[in-house]
């Protein structure tokens, strides 16, 4: 037993000695005086820290200061921040990527205004699904990136519409029906929202069969595009309201083919008497949407009251038919279908 205390003391004397033996003075070696002291070093030379440095300087701080890089001028970007004053604050770096993908586009500082005052919200909605694919299939509808543009500017929702579900089904019905790749261009553009209100159903397949007209028939593709867009609400209406008259629906059709007959007719009389003056593309859609006075003003009364008689006493012979009544002065009364 005696042994087995003095062992233990023995160890416990050992213990103490050896931590007292590893334990050094903190002063023997100040970590001034180190032997080896440590060495960093730098993998980036002079040049390429100043670099980084007019980097960071360089970034744009705000929408405005990109704005104003891509192209705007001041009041081009009061316009748009008075329109959408969210693009104050909007994510600069989604803002940055839209306006590159804007420029590849060719549009212009100005042309940007007017989309922004079109659809104010346009910046902030996702224009690059299915990009590729989708400037692709525009480029062959118009053909040229110059018309392209100028339909986005008029309804710049063609980069933002569901390009699988709304814009290639309803190309795909004009299509169907006839109507070519000129004439589609010519529709878009006088009718830029004709894509997400182009709906065909029976009873308008029976209006458009109703006028006789072929799909040969230059006066074919006016008619398919304004039956396209009406909502057949308006439609039955303009018909109820012919049919107290004593009309039929076939008479009713018949009617709308002689008006259309008649402008047509008349451009064809401007285009071969050379007047400066003439009703082509998209401006033939809008002309067959007005009321006959303001027709004949706009086209007809506007030229030397020699060829306005001309082509005034050419419209008769061509409409071939009386105005049932005086234009009636409400404001609706000309709304969607052309009655």
């Amino acid at each position: 037993m005696q042994s087995r205390v003095g062992s233990l003391v023995k160890l416990r004397n050992l213990l103490t000695a050896s931590r007292n033996f590893l334990s050094f003075p903190k002063t023997l070696f100040p970590a001034t005086s180190l032997l080896f002291p440590p060495a960093t070093y730098s993998t980036i030379c002079q040049a390429q820290e100043e670099g980084v440095g007019e980097y960071v300087r360089d970034q744009p701080k705000s929408s405005e200061e990109i704005l104003k890089n891509w192209g705007c001028s001041d009041t081009d970007i009061s316009k748009m921040f008075t329109r959408r004053p969210a693009l104050r604050n909007a994510d600069l770096d989604q803002l940055q990527f839209k306006l590159n993908i804007l420029s590849g586009l060719g549009i212009s500082a100005s042309e940007l205004v007017k989309i922004i005052n079109c659809r104010p919200r346009f910046l902030s909605y996702r224009i690059n699904h299915c990009f590729d694919e989708r400037l692709e299939y525009f480029m062959r509808l118009f053909e040229s990136r110059e018309v392209l543009v100028k339909a986005i500017v008029k309804n710049p929702s063609l980069l933002t519409y569901d390009f699988h579900d709304k814009v290639k089904p309803a190309i795909a019905l004009y299509q169907g029906m006839g109507l070519s790749t000129s004439d589609l261009t010519q529709i878009l553009l006088s009718r830029p929202t004709l894509i997400p209100r182009t709906s065909f159903n029976d009873e308008k397949m029976e209006y458009i069969r109703k006028t006789r007209l072929s799909n040969h028939s230059t006066m074919y593709k006016y008619v398919v595009a304004i039956i396209g867009i009406s909502r057949l609400e308006t439609i039955r209406q303009k018909v109820t309201n012919l049919e107290k008259f004593g009309f039929s629906e076939d008479e009713i059709f018949g009617l709308l083919q002689g008006c259309f007959k008649a402008t047509v007719f008349l451009a064809e009389k401007m285009q071969e008497m050379g007047l400066d003056l003439q009703i082509k593309g998209p401006m033939m859609l809008t002309a067959l949407r007005m009321t006959e006075k303001r027709f004949l003003k706009a086209f007809v009364n506007c030229h030397p009251k020699d060829v306005a008689d001309e082509l005034m006493e050419f419209y008769v012979n061509a409409k071939g038919v009386k105005r049932l009544a005086e234009d009636y002065s409400k404001k609706n009364f000309h709304q969607g279908f052309p009655f």
